[in-house]
């Protein structure tokens, strides 16, 4: 693996300008999805930190995640809502589902809460609660759990006359 780092790596830098990669080894097709699946979800909280951060100017250490798992006949998700510290609102959300032979069993949340905090999001409110597995009317999103357990829409706040914030 550190020899096809090496040699791969900077094979796809001019492909990939400017995107996150990391080169794998090749596997079976099954296998190397449900590797993908599995590497992704850590991936997409850190990922989902950055962006609120670069896009409205909060530090990890200002937001607030509140994890909810989600219902369906068992429990089928956990959603991972995101906002900041002083307020219910949720800006940005993540969906966790569950892989493979996970269940409610397994310490998840630990996982969830451990990147979480080891992306700098001081906190992680975690709630007992069985949420329906349920999507906005509308348009299909999925709600996320807010600090008062309630399920709600993920929104940006409006941003009119605030200059962007560089991304890169």
């Amino acid at each position: 693996l550190k020899e096809w780092l090496r040699q791969g790596g900077p094979c796809f830098e001019p492909l990939l300008t400017g995107c996150a990669y990391q080169p794998l080894l090749a596997d079976a097709y099954h296998a190397a999805c449900r590797a993908a699946d599995g590497a992704s979800r850590p991936y997409s909280l850190n990922a989902s930190v950055a962006f609120l951060q670069g896009a409205l100017g909060l530090s990890p250490e200002n937001l607030r995640a509140v994890v909810g798992g989600f219902y369906d006949q068992r429990l089928e998700e956990y959603r991972i809502g995101f906002g900041p510290r002083d307020s219910e609102l949720i800006f940005h959300g993540v969906v966790w589902p569950l892989l493979g032979i996970e269940d409610e069993n397994s310490d998840i949340t630990g996982e969830i809460e451990a990147t979480l905090r080891k992306s700098g999001v001081k906190e992680v409110l975690v709630l007992d609660q069985q949420f329906p597995y349920e999507f906005c009317d509308d348009c299909g999103a999925p709600l996320y759990p807010n600090a008062d357990g309630e399920t709600v829409h993920a929104e940006m706040p409006e941003q009119n006359n605030t200059p962007s914030q560089t991304l890169h």
